[in-house]
């Protein structure tokens, strides 16, 4: 059974790993998107790559019955693939809450980019 097929074998795909765990000791869970779903909630779930030279910005997808536990939908893979070095989104990637068109049904994701590492200044003050 693919993903696609029905949200509710989500979990089982998974493996069931909540999103307080990352894939590797690099992935930071750095931002999230939470909206109601159907029966569940889902949460477009930003993942920073702390440790490598690139400094990027994943977008992942997540979901969760209670909004209490949550569990990462295919853990790794991007919701909102990273584009090529050259385009506006060759590193960063913030996922949104997506839109439905009331006119036709379509829901679309907007999100926006970045084309450089994020470089998080952290000022001390004595």
């Amino acid at each position: 059974m693919s993903v696609g097929d029905d949200w509710r074998s989500l979990g089982k795909v998974s493996g069931n790993i909540p999103t307080e765990y990352g894939t590797n000791v690099n992935s930071q869970l750095y931002v999230a998107v939470t909206f109601p779903y159907y029966n569940a909630y889902l949460q477009v779930l930003m993942v920073y790559n702390a440790a490598t030279a690139r400094q990027e910005v994943h977008c992942e997808l997540s979901w969760s019955n209670d909004t209490l536990t949550w569990y990462r939908i295919e853990p790794g893979t991007d919701f909102i693939p990273l584009g090529d070095d050259e385009s506006f989104e060759s590193h960063i990637c913030y996922g949104s809450i997506p839109v439905e068109d009331p006119r036709t049904g379509v829901i679309k994701e907007y999100y926006f980019g970045g084309d450089g590492p994020i470089w998080l200044l952290v000022f001390a003050q004595r």
